[in-house]
């Protein structure tokens, strides 16, 4: 799966700045070389201008006097070091220095000359932060995380029964494949069926994949936008179809017609057959899913999902009465 393009385009802005960073050090570091010991700048200029000769005598395929340059630059390294160690400086001072001495700051590396490029460590990790920060704008990811998910708003068998529903959340983070089930997480409002998603989210997407959250209302809107010519982003469709997790919250809170009853199952369907994960978050009932979206929708989500149904009192109202508790306390 692809990222969308505004990711690959920052992650190689940031590639850029790495290179023009180790490029002004190196140019620091010479500048100071040349200002405080002129003995080694010459050493250093001499070393590269020969370096420059070396090459093109590559080329004639010369091995005697290959090997007389090549021992001739030898020796010069060997002075220039023992010139800098002498200076009190690093070996490496007059070199340049990327962050990555992989692939140089270039985003891709080669085992051998001769072998294919390949995404580089490095610009991995850029974009698995990228894809975060994404994720971010998009939802609350950041405030939610497994350590966040405090048992102490439940109750009796409802907290023994989330305390379980919270272990199996990591555990599908954790073990987070192609091959992961997809999730169908029911129950009242606030009892935290989008915060343990989010949760999810947040791990997976650490992992280097694509996560897509939205709510049900703001997905199918950016579908139909696509579907009638509209689509400001037209990425959205590809990712909301392609991305390794998909999370729908809050299923049923959006405006129903024939359009959202046909894309709810299409979506469901085609990452269903093509093996990408989907958890949707929903208050609704399965009758009431039947009744908005139909027997086959119904038949995916009861038949194909797992269901993990949240119980206990709403959160969200339980520190809202405990805000104003305080407050009168306070009077």
């Amino acid at each position: 799966m692809r990222y969308p393009e505004e990711l690959y385009r920052k992650a190689d802005e940031v590639l850029q700045s790495r290179r023009m960073l180790a490029a002004w050090i190196l140019d620091k570091h010479k500048d100071t070389v040349q200002k405080q010991h002129s003995d080694i700048y010459r050493l250093y200029e001499e070393l590269q201008l020969n370096g420059a000769v070396l090459g093109p005598l590559l080329i004639t395929c010369n091995p005697v006097e290959i090997a007389q340059q090549i021992a001739k630059q030898e020796s010069r390294k060997e002075r220039l070091a023992e010139a800098l160690a002498a200076a009190g400086l690093p070996l490496d001072y007059l070199q340049l220095q990327p962050a990555c001495p992989l692939c140089r700051d270039l985003g891709y590396c080669r085992e051998s000359e001769f072998a294919t490029a390949r995404r580089c460590q490095c610009r991995q990790e850029i974009l698995n932060q990228l894809a975060y920060d994404w994720l971010s704008t998009h939802s609350q990811v950041r405030d939610c995380s497994f350590e966040d998910f405090d048992l102490k708003y439940y109750e009796g068998d409802n907290a023994r029964w989330m305390a379980k529903v919270l272990e199996s959340c990591k555990r599908y983070a954790e073990g987070f494949t192609p091959q992961s089930p997809d999730l169908l997480f029911r129950g009242p409002t606030g009892l935290g069926k989008t915060h343990l998603s989010l949760a999810i989210a947040a791990q997976v997407v650490s992992t280097g994949r694509l996560v897509l959250y939205a709510s049900a209302g703001t997905l199918l809107d950016r579908l139909a936008d696509d579907r009638f010519g509209k689509a400001a982003n037209p990425e959205y469709k590809e990712i909301a179809y392609g991305c390794e997790l998909l999370i729908i919250d809050d299923l049923g809170a959006e405006f129903g017609n024939s359009f959202t009853q046909a894309a709810v199952y299409n979506l469901v369907n085609i990452r269903r057959i093509e093996h990408r994960p989907t958890i949707i978050n929903t208050n609704l009932t399965f009758k009431e899913i039947e009744q908005r979206y139909g027997q086959r929708v119904l038949s995916r989500l009861a038949n194909d999902y797992q269901v993990i149904v949240f119980e206990g009192k709403d959160i969200r109202y339980q520190k809202r009465a405990g805000e104003l508790s305080a407050r009168k306390e306070k009077v």
